[in-house]
């Protein structure tokens, strides 16, 4: 589908809008970009993937404001990107402990299969 056909395809059906997204990027055959599905971990992220947009997002919220641009990394960006990427650098978010999450699940099952057997 080239970029007419899906907008036709979005206002006959605009309930598949957030289904939908366009990928920009410069390709080896000259096309600018792409349509795909938008991946399912967009509505419904991993525990890391949640831990790293609040990240970005609180570091963002503390440098808003700031005007002009810095250098960072011999390129002039925006001052909130610049801090932000040097606030994020190298930080790893860990995966959760699979192991201890199974245990106060079976905790939980037991507390709730007392409370329901008495």
């Amino acid at each position: 589908m080239n970029e007419k056909e899906v907008a036709e395809f979005l206002k006959e059906h605009p309930e598949m809008t957030g289904l939908v997204q366009f990928v920009a990027r410069r390709l080896k055959n000259g096309r600018v970009g792409y349509w795909r599905t938008t991946p399912y971990t967009y509505f419904d992220p991993h525990p890391n993937q949640l831990k790293t947009r609040i990240a970005l997002a609180e570091t963002a919220y503390k440098n808003w404001g700031a005007k002009g641009l810095e250098c960072y990394e011999g390129k002039m960006i925006p001052p909130v990107a610049a801090r932000n990427a040097e606030a994020l650098k190298g930080k790893k978010f860990k995966k959760p402990d699979v192991e201890k999450t199974f245990k106060k699940l079976k905790k939980l099952a037991e507390i709730i299969g007392k409370a329901t057997t008495t």
